[in-house]
């Protein structure tokens, strides 16, 4: 079993059951010097990312998965290609410290170009914006049912 901490879409236990059926809710953590962002990701559609900022924190729910279901996850947020797996501390009921995994994307990503004879790749930085309002509701929804404070989520509008 590993500890996964969510803090975007996954947020949703429903959406999270449906992914990943071993998950248990261990309960609410935060990460530290991490703000919560909206970002595209590598198909130009707009997600949750955390972005490193001293002083900042990110607020979420820890969960027990197996480790077949971290491989699940691991498909399902396009790790490496797209989420990088990151190991995090996280701390938990305000006083104990986890050890979890999460899933971040890199400022920076790869996109491959393709002209008439040569097809090559581009770096390009990822950009800030809204997320479609389905996907914004998985989140919501993981407030609403976690009782997380909705503040944070408007923060994350703030960096666009």
């Amino acid at each position: 079993m590993s500890l996964y901490f969510a803090y975007g879409s996954n947020l949703d236990i429903k959406r999270m059951m449906s992914r990943c059926p071993s998950a248990q809710v261990v309960g609410v953590g935060t990460l530290l010097d991490y703000q919560l962002v909206f970002q595209n990701n590598n198909r130009g559609t707009i997600v949750a990312n955390l972005e490193s900022s001293v002083l900042a924190k990110s607020i979420g729910v820890v969960y027990h998965v197996s480790e077949l279901d971290l491989e699940t996850l691991d498909r399902v947020e396009g790790h490496p290609e797209v989420y990088k797996r990151t190991n995090v501390l996280i701390t938990l009921n305000n006083a104990i410290e986890l050890a979890c995994v999460t899933y971040i994307m890199d400022k920076m990503y790869s996109e491959l170009v393709i002209e008439v004879d040569d097809i090559k790749s581009v770096i390009k930085e990822r950009y800030y914006g809204s997320p479609e309002q389905k996907y914004l509701n998985h989140i919501v929804l993981g407030f609403m049912n976690f009782g997380l404070d909705y503040t944070y989520i408007f923060k994350a509008f703030e960096t666009e």
